[in-house]
């Protein structure tokens, strides 16, 4: 994986005898993971062919993939696309962006780097590890008051003592 790439799932099986992958995309709708091209898998650059939605993940056919027995040494594997590749947004922010970010708080003080993201199905959840590790809950506007990609920091209104 290449510095600019983004994690955008993982192969998690295959299907069938014709090359298809299982695949949990890491994206919001699972169908968006396909539309990013090209993805790199175990240091190939590889091009999707064809994808259907199956429940929470997708099955898809690579380009030049017909074989069960070489799919199968994709499975673990993560999949990634260069940065560019991924919609640019507006007032929003990929993970893959906040993580590493200095998170101070509004009264000046470092409390530490973002470390990780999580999904909670309230709302997602900034784990920022300093002195110790602890999870504020992301909420723009209310908890962090402001992101600044270029300054890599996260501006948050938190006591860190909590």
């Amino acid at each position: 994986m290449a510095a600019r790439d983004v994690v955008i799932g993982k192969v998690t099986g295959v299907h069938g005898v014709q090359g298809w992958l299982k695949v949990m995309p890491y994206t919001e709708k699972p169908e968006a993971a396909a539309g990013y091209q090209p993805w790199h898998i175990a240091g190939q650059t590889v091009t999707v062919k064809q994808h259907r939605v199956n429940g929470k993940g997708l099955l898809v056919k690579l380009e030049g993939l017909d074989d069960r027995d070489v799919a199968k040494t994709y499975v673990g594997q993560q999949i990634s696309v260069v940065k560019d590749a991924l919609p640019k947004l507006e007032n929003e922010f990929y993970w893959s962006d906040l993580i590493g970010l200095q998170v101070v708080s509004t009264q000046g003080r470092t409390l530490g780097t973002v470390i990780s993201m999580l999904e909670t199905g309230v709302h997602d959840v900034v784990v920022v590890k300093g002195q110790h590790e602890f999870a504020l809950p992301y909420r723009f506007g209310e908890v962090i008051t402001a992101i600044d990609l270029e300054k890599g920091t996260m501006t948050v209104d938190w006591d860190d003592e909590i």
